[in-house]
């Protein structure tokens, strides 16, 4: 699992399938992204139409992180966001990466290979697990509760 800082690709052409194949090598809700569609020209509101289509097609979801645009499309009112500069981007994404230590390399593998096995796991595989470690958390407040209720009337008895 990366570091959620912003990943730069400039879009090369205007064409659908030109897109397309730019756009599949992109692992999409892993780290922010910024599309530079300046160098496209007139052509920049065509290639966002694609990028659009294509995120739809596939089912492309723009969250945990948001999909930033630079160009100049004025009369753009997608789902996407179109900014004229980097200036105008999110300051929170821009991390200055350092060397991690020992630890927390190890850490990170770790949470990596667990992320790539959770990935791995089909929805009806892991989906009773679930739902049983849900009823034992139901279960676990509802006895809490219950606890706590008679903690009261047992200081109310005392007193």
């Amino acid at each position: 699992m990366p570091l959620p800082v912003y990943k730069l690709i400039h879009v090369n052409s205007h064409i659908k399938d030109a897109i397309e194949t730019q756009l599949t090598k992109i692992k999409f809700e892993q780290t922010p992204l910024i599309l530079n569609l300046t160098n496209l020209g007139n052509f920049q509101s065509e290639a966002i139409e694609h990028i659009e289509n294509y995120l739809d097609k596939k089912g492309i979801k723009i969250i945990p992180y948001a999909i930033y645009i630079i160009g100049r499309v004025p009369e753009y009112s997608g789902r996407l966001t179109v900014i004229e500069n980097k200036e105008y981007l999110p300051k929170h994404f821009y991390q200055r990466t350092k060397n991690l230590n020992n630890k927390e390399n190890a850490l990170l593998k770790k949470i990596e290979l667990k992320n790539e096995h959770f990935k791995s796991i089909q929805n009806k595989d892991f989906y009773p697990t679930l739902i049983n470690y849900a009823e034992n958390h139901k279960k676990i407040y509802q006895l809490s509760e219950e606890n706590s209720y008679l903690e009261e009337i047992l200081n109310s008895v005392k007193n």
